[in-house]
């Protein structure tokens, strides 16, 4: 493989990530819906979920908010008080949405010899 053609397959890799991201974003920014979970919380989830580097989630971040118009999402969420420094579990905020709005991701089933779980795909119905 030269260093042009890995180049270029890098480049396209970064590309469909941050595609894949800004469409998993999108569909979080629709509406007039409030934001839930920081920034930080959010590319927690999506580089464990969606499997995207920060960078990927970075540039899909910015381009889902200015696709979508809600520069609301620049802003920091503000802080609310919490009883005894509970810290929320992103993924679980984000599974709970996911079982509201299950338009967003389709579920797939997945199995291994330790656990059985459900997966969310991109765009599934």
């Amino acid at each position: 493989m030269t260093k042009s053609s890995r180049s270029k397959e890098l480049s396209e890799k970064a590309q469909q990530e941050q595609r894949r991201c800004r469409d998993w974003l999108l569909h979080f920014m629709q509406g007039n819906q409030p934001k839930f979970l920081t920034k930080d919380e959010l590319r927690s989830v999506a580089m464990r979920e969606l499997n995207v580097s920060k960078n990927s989630f970075d540039f899909a971040w910015i381009e889902a908010i200015e696709t979508s118009g809600r520069v609301d999402w620049y802003e920091p969420l503000r802080k609310q008080p919490r009883a005894r420094k509970t810290r929320r579990d992103p993924t679980k905020v984000v599974t709970l949405l996911l079982t509201s709005f299950p338009r967003i991701l389709g579920p797939v089933r997945c199995s291994s010899a330790k656990h059985e779980r459900t997966q969310y795909k991109i765009g599934g119905h």
